[in-house]
């Protein structure tokens, strides 16, 4: 019984199209044939302002702002793109929220996070502008490192076993071995 629901279950993931990422299919799968953890970077962004329509135009007319379309996710770990994503805002007035997450594997030790996040911020001077942020920290085989970003800083928790249901599981489930270089 559980064979079935975990081909199932394979099924369903092999046709369900994965997440936007910056690292190739490649480069995944590399990164899951060795040694690896799991960054789980949760976007919890509760102050997202208007944003200028057109942030170049210096008319004197005053400008009309909106709800962002979209704020843009990029994460590099130790200076290499593993994430390029989006973020919505959500709400019916501002302050809007995007309260969203991604999850992506990373080679086991150091990581040096870095978070570039633009779109969904104003300066001072009420142009469109981004924010960066890092955070250092190990990851550890077989576990999830949840980094929380709310957007001006990371915030890293305690990382957490790993129970979420993976194709190296399905693979084991069924062929006996973890991976097909076991």
């Amino acid at each position: 019984m559980q064979i079935n629901v975990l081909r199932a279950l394979a099924l369903l993931l092999l046709t369900v199209p994965s997440c936007a990422t910056a690292a190739s299919e490649d480069r995944r799968a590399y990164i899951l044939a060795h040694p690896h953890g799991w960054i789980e970077l949760t976007i919890d962004d509760r102050s997202i302002p208007l944003v200028p329509v057109d942030e170049e135009s210096d008319n004197s007319q005053a400008q009309v702002s909106i709800r962002p379309p979209q704020c843009n996710v990029i994460a590099h770990v130790n200076e290499e793109p593993l994430l390029w994503e989006q973020a919505y805002a959500a709400g019916q007035e501002a302050p809007f929220q995007a309260t969203t997450g991604f999850r992506f594997p990373a080679p086991s030790g150091v990581a040096k996070l870095h978070l570039a996040y633009s779109g969904c911020r104003v300066d001072d001077k009420g142009k469109v502008t981004s924010v960066a942020a890092d955070a250092e920290f190990t990851v550890q085989e077989d576990l999830t490192h949840e980094i929380r970003f709310d957007g001006t800083a990371l915030h890293i928790h305690s990382p957490r076993p790993d129970n979420v249901v993976t194709l190296e599981d399905v693979y084991e489930a069924v062929t006996g071995r973890r991976s097909p270089a076991n």
